[in-house]
């Protein structure tokens, strides 16, 4: 039961439907955020890293392509110099190292001629200044020291001889032994008519490397650090692990950094790095291998100049020697990103991605723990996945709200007004009220239309039902009346249809239908059987019987199957077939008349001769001229109904002349009343007006009448016979030209009258209430 109900209701299907859909759009948020959002993520966090990388090579840069320009401008200033000038030097090269600002990270430079270059006298002669504890330059010239080991084959020195441009050319790092102060050398190669002349440098202090790395580092909750382009640490979190230490285990300040290969032998979880920052020299080696042949023969040739430079530095110097990344020199580049398990640092697994600094060919390798990437993932993840819950949650219940006030609920109210139509029949004709436009607008709309051509059929049905000539009844099955037309109540003088449903079909026949029920005719009908046939029907109220001509058909109504009884009075249609006969049996009777009339004419014609000849033998003033003349007079009148008899027989015209219409009333009443005890009196207009009729025929409708009057006062009376002119028209409003000019006669008696059952039939052919 509660399945059907719940398969039924519209509104528990799509709200479960939209339980449902929440639940799978919730997994497939789930899915989608582990299987595709969790990969963005990490990429995105290797990116923020790329981004750090970038933005730490692009601040170095800055700071190296300063050192770099510096240390050009000074070669340059140097070159330029036609005659070189001691004073002039050291006036200049000091303004160009002490630029506003450059104090912070530059810790010194100055010029360094080849041999004999500078003064034919002196092997060496550099101008070098230095940055003591005040922050100042001063002039140093310990390197010119002749007992000294000199400055032309430091391994700062001895690469620029082989440099193919200006490019600077980054020395390792060091300490300084006065400042104590961690640095690199930049050396800028000097040529004077292609020829090489000596290099001028440019002292970097590498004591902000540490803070800047620092913060950097607590940006991606890890460490940064750099090495140069031997690999030599240039800053590191923990300085304690990149500093040689004496021969007691003491760090000495004054002492150099390590390189990678140090610490991945003092510490093994760094041999990771180690060897990723190996395998990378290596593919540099490689590149520049292939692309410049004379490599080897440099890479020898710098271990043979320079005390200072070992093979191992020599491959590297080489390499870089040709620019194994030619163009920019700020454009980081990510040289390798791989995961170490366990950090010497952070003791726990992270992901390690070198860059290459271009401008000086350092390594930057930023260090991230695995934990931090994932918590940022997961946090990031769980926000995603509790905002697109939320968000689709909120879409999911706005979409079912306007799913149900925009379909359930006008469909509710369109259910709601069909049952009520259902529900009450007088409704039938109510649309259904619906204020949008959209499916459901349109639906009510032709909803509405049809229920408007319904209603239109209904009342076209119920019109023609009503309007009926015939009687209409609907019977069901059991023979009651479910309904009748009003031509039904007016024939069968019903008052109302309540009175005609309760009455069977038996109730309004007459008992004389040979027996027969009306309801089993009626059965018939239902058993397939159509039935046509004459009827003797009984009125309600009086009582009357009268002949109907009933139809019987099935038909369906209200959805249930019925019979339809079209009923048609043929009462008057039977009284007109027996006019018909009374007209053969008058046909019949004319021809007989017409034989009468010939002869009797006839007879008439010997009676005018001998009267005729008997006025001929007497005088004119006897009493028997006078009897003659009146006998003739009326045989004239004999001969007018003769002549009528024969009209009557041949059914011919009347004979229409003009008439003196009051001699002619005086002359028939006159007749018609000779001999009796009635008194005429006989009225007219002064000037009544002559007609045009057939004199006969007039003559013989008021014998008639006066006729009749005489025989209805035995006792004696007056006849009164009245002639007035008279104007008439169809139209009330006519002109007075329209008019058709009368002659009305009215004949008045004063016998005892005609019955009010009696007035409706005089009319009718031979009815008399006389006693035969």
């Amino acid at each position: 039961m509660i399945e059907k109900q719940f398969k039924n209701n519209l509104q528990k299907i799509i709200s479960a439907s939209f339980f449902f859909l929440l639940i799978i759009v919730f997994f497939v948020v789930c899915y989608t955020v582990m299987t595709i959002a969790q990969p963005l993520l990490l990429k995105n966090q290797q990116e923020r890293v790329e981004s750090l990388g970038d933005q730490i090579v692009a601040q170095l840069s800055n700071s190296i392509v300063m050192t770099e320009t510096i240390a050009a401008s000074i070669a340059n200033v140097y070159t330029g110099m036609p005659e070189k000038d001691v004073a002039v030097l050291k006036n200049l090269i000091p303004d160009l190292i002490d630029l506003p600002g450059t104090e912070k990270f530059i810790a010194g430079g100055g010029v360094w001629p080849e041999p004999f270059m500078f003064s034919r006298d002196r092997e060496r002669r550099s101008f070098f200044w230095g940055r003591k504890e005040d922050n100042q330059l001063h002039y140093f010239d310990d390197y010119n020291d002749a007992a000294g080991a000199g400055y032309h084959h430091e391994k700062w020195y001895v690469p620029a001889r082989y440099a193919k441009s200006q490019k600077g050319i980054w020395s390792e790092s060091y300490v300084d032994p006065h400042s104590l102060q961690p640095m690199i050398t930049c050396t800028v190669p000097m040529f004077e008519e292609g020829k090489f002349v000596g290099v001028s440098t440019v002292d970097l202090k590498l004591e902000g490397l540490a803070k800047l790395f620092a913060e950097a580092g607590r940006e991606v909750d890890g460490y940064l650090f750099a090495v140069d382009n031997s690999n030599k640490f240039l800053a590191f979190p923990e300085k304690s692990l990149i500093r040689q230490a004496d021969d007691y285990g003491d760090i000495n300040p004054v002492l150099d950094f390590i390189d990678s290969d140090a610490l991945a032998q003092k510490d093994k979880r760094f041999v990771p790095v180690c060897t990723a920052i190996a395998e990378i020299d290596e593919k540099i080696i490689a590149k520049v291998k292939k692309k410049f042949p004379g490599y080897d023969k440099l890479v020898k040739t710098l271990v043979r100049e320079s005390y200072q430079i070992n093979s191992v530095q020599a491959r590297m110097i080489a390499a870089f020697l040709n620019d194994p990344f030619p163009g920019s020199n700020v454009v980081s580049q990510k040289l390798a990103s791989f995961k170490v398990d366990d950090d010497l640092l952070l003791h726990e697994s992270v992901t390690v991605t070198i860059f290459h600094i271009p401008a000086a060919d350092w390594k930057l390798a930023v260090v991230v723990p695995d934990s931090s990437i994932n918590v940022i993932v997961s946090r990031i993840m769980e926000q995603l996945i509790f905002f697109l819950a939320v968000g689709l949650l909120g879409v999911l219940f706005l979409a079912f709200f306007l799913l149900r006030m925009n379909l359930l609920v006008p469909l509710q109210k369109i259910t709601n007004q069909l049952k009520r139509i259902e529900e009450d029949p007088q409704l039938n004709s109510m649309e259904i009220e619906i204020s949008s436009n959209n499916e459901l607008g349109k639906l009510a709309y032709h909803f509405n239309q049809r229920t408007r051509e319904l209603e239109n059929s209904r009342k076209r049905y119920q019109d023609l039902f009503e309007n009926a000539k015939d009687a209409i009844f609907i019977h069901s099955q059991d023979s009651s009346v479910l309904d009748v037309n009003q031509t039904m109540l007016d024939m069968y003088q019903i008052p109302d249809r309540a009175t005609a449903c309760s009455l069977s079909a038996d109730d309004l026949s007459a008992s004389e239908n040979d027996n027969v029920k009306a309801a089993e005719l009626i059965k018939k009908v239902f058993s397939g059987e159509p039935q046509e046939f004459e009827w003797r029907a009984r009125r309600y109220q009086s009582g009357e019987i009268f002949d109907v001509m009933v139809n019987l058909s099935l038909s369906s109504y209200a959805g249930e199957k019925v019979v339809v009884a079209t009923v048609t009075d043929i009462t008057e249609k039977l009284r007109n077939e027996r006019e018909l006969q009374k007209v053969s049996q008058l046909e019949s009777l004319g021809l007989l008349a017409g034989g009468i009339a010939h002869d009797f004419n006839n007879l008439l014609s010997g009676i005018f001769g001998n009267i005729s000849l008997a006025r001929m033998q007497i005088s004119p003033t006897s009493k028997v001229s006078q009897y003659l003349e009146k006998a003739e007079a009326a045989l004239q009148r004999t001969t007018a109904l003769t002549r009528q008899l024969l009209t009557f027989a041949k059914g011919g015209e009347p004979l229409r002349q003009v008439v003196d219409l009051g001699r002619l009333v005086a002359e028939s009443s006159e007749f018609a009343v000779h001999g009796s005890n009635v008194k005429l009196e006989i009225k007219k207009s002064p000037d009544l007006w002559p007609v045009f009729a057939d004199a006969g025929q007039i003559g013989q409708v008021i014998s008639n009448l006066v006729i009749n009057a005489d025989q209805a006062m035995p006792e004696g009376g007056v006849i009164t016979i009245a002639m007035t002119n008279l104007e008439s028209s169809e139209n009330s409003e006519s002109d007075r030209d329209d008019l058709t000019r009368y002659v009305r006669i009215t004949v008045a008696d004063q016998g005892e009258g005609i019955s009010p059952e009696n007035l409706v039939k005089i009319f009718d052919p031979y009815f008399t209430t006389k006693s035969t």
